[in-house]
């Protein structure tokens, strides 16, 4: 009864929730998966030992009927909703498996291995989006939605540096349970034909979430128009999320961080060639980023909205949430 009631609801707002039968014996695994890695992932966040309150709230996932790279977390009634649409995981896969194919990472250079390779990468990506949705839940953003300026347009400019900050706090708590994961794996178990070493795990994790970027926004960072977008630019998102893998690394497994630091270039640029060449996309995204990135306005622009989150937001969020909120100084 709940489910049907979810379905009308969603049918109502538009979205068109996915008739698992519709889906080939060929993807159904796949879609399965998926469905299993986000019950995993909610289940590790009801740890009694991680909550700072106690979760009362159900969980419902649900794939949507979109051709678009998309997701999104909605609450209906009691229940915690994400949605991820069909159209991301098929676009983020399609991507992917022409990256691999391209001989990028050479000491992979057998086709089962480039298979498993291609299918942990889609992984990586796809939690981090799941991982974004869930921090929408779990770190209260819709529950003290009354609260929230953005929900109502109480006042526009507080409109933007809330939602700004909302989606910072998303994609930093994605990239702490995510890059703790995959550095925390014993790789010599997991994953011993295509990661020599740990930091191959952490190259992955850097290239496919980096790749996801591309694939979801193409803009380039600009200014006069960065206030108007609900998200940050790209470069900004990406810069965040490797401040924070970097302070996990600094925490966790200090031996590794300037070895890591090399990786996340090496990456990155890796990432964006391939992006280049897939895409057929000439142009040089990483030096008009970097000289955008560097702009006094948009530094200061990016010290306005922490500021927000610290002192206006974090108190608006606190008795909403159910986990311990981003802090730069501790936030593990």
């Amino acid at each position: 009864m709940i489910k049907t009631e979810l379905n009308n609801y969603l049918l109502k707002e538009g979205i068109i929730p996915l008739d698992m039968s519709k889906i080939s014996s060929n993807e159904l695994y796949m879609y399965n998966h998926f469905v299993r890695l986000c019950e995993n992932h909610v289940a590790a966040a009801n740890t009694p030992s991680i909550l700072t309150q106690p979760n009362r709230r159900k969980f419902q996932f649900i794939y949507v009927e979109d051709d678009d790279l998309n997701a999104f977390a909605v609450p209906y009634k009691d229940i915690d909703v994400i949605g991820l649409n069909t159209g991301t995981i098929r676009i983020i896969n399609s991507y992917l498996t022409k990256t691999v194919n391209c001989g990028i990472f050479p000491w992979v250079n057998t086709i089962q291995g480039r298979n498993i390779l291609a299918e942990l990468l889609l992984n990586m990506a796809i939690e981090f989006i799941i991982l974004h949705e869930l921090g929408h839940h779990f770190n209260g953003h819709l529950l003290a939605e009354n609260l929230l300026s953005f929900r109502y347009m109480k006042v526009p400019y507080e409109v933007e540096l809330e939602s700004r900050a909302i989606e910072m706090d998303a994609d930093a708590y994605a990239t702490t349970r995510s890059f703790s994961k995959y550095l925390e794996q014993d790789i010599e178990t997991k994953m011993p034909t295509i990661a020599r070493n740990k930091l191959d795990m952490l190259r992955y994790w850097v290239f496919a979430t980096h790749s996801f970027f591309f694939l979801f926004e193409s803009t380039i960072l600009d200014y006069s128009t960065m206030k108007l977008d609900t998200y940050y630019p790209r470069i900004i998102r990406q810069a965040l999320n490797i401040d924070i893998s970097t302070r996990i690394v600094k925490i966790k497994a200090s031996e590794l961080l300037s070895e890591y630091e090399e990786v996340l270039n090496e990456s990155f640029d890796l990432a964006e060639s391939i992006f280049k060449s897939i895409c057929k996309d000439g142009t040089n995204v990483r030096m008009e980023e970097i000289k955008s990135i560097t702009d006094y306005r948009v530094i200061k622009y990016m010290e306005e909205v922490d500021s927000y989150y610290q002192h206006i937001l974090l108190p608006k969020l606190k008795p909403y949430a159910r986990h311990k909120l981003y802090d730069k100084t501790d936030f593990i």
